[in-house]
């Protein structure tokens, strides 16, 4: 699991690296798909707004992994991060998460998969302050039954405001 982590850990920072250094996308038309996954992204932004963990957990695959931005990495399997996300809606200190796609790419061969990439800010209420974590995500999306749901996410933090120390 240890090595599994760091591999995965390692492709991220490539991968935020790369994002970071690429100018951004022409202008193009927006395929069916593309336009699903902007929707779904919005519906889930809405779910964490009225922390509806149904809702946001309907965007799932059976076992979805997830990388937390924090120390508590890799959360494998649906009803554990139905849990962890539970657990941060419910917290009353939580103000607000809010995820911003700048590229959605569709698997061209066979439009069974997508990646989702962009910004997240994420905000609770600690020590008196309002703190605002903010990075960078990749969502690896794959079509089920016609519909498109999360299979993978990773998050990197990038920043703190105000500061986190």
């Amino acid at each position: 699991m240890a090595n599994r982590f760091l591999t995965l850990f390692r492709m991220a920072s490539f991968f935020v690296a790369a994002c970071a250094a690429m100018p951004p996308a022409p202008a193009q038309t927006v395929s069916a798909d593309e336009a699903s996954i902007r929707m779904a992204r919005q519906a889930l932004n809405t779910a964490i707004e009225k922390r509806d963990i149904e809702r946001y957990a309907a965007y799932w695959t059976a076992n979805p992994e997830v990388i937390w931005a924090s120390a508590n990495g890799l959360v494998a399997g649906r009803d554990a991060n139905i849990a962890r996300t539970a657990k941060a809606f419910q917290n009353p200190g939580f103000l607000y998460g809010v995820r911003t796609p700048v590229i959605v790419q569709v698997n061209q061969e066979d439009g069974a998969g997508a990646a989702e990439t962009g910004t997240w800010r994420w905000a609770y209420h600690r020590g008196g302050k309002d703190i605002e974590y903010q990075g960078r995500y990749l969502v690896g999306w794959r079509k089920v039954d016609g519909s498109w749901k999360v299979q993978s996410e990773l998050y990197v933090q990038t920043g703190c405001k105000p500061s986190c120390s």
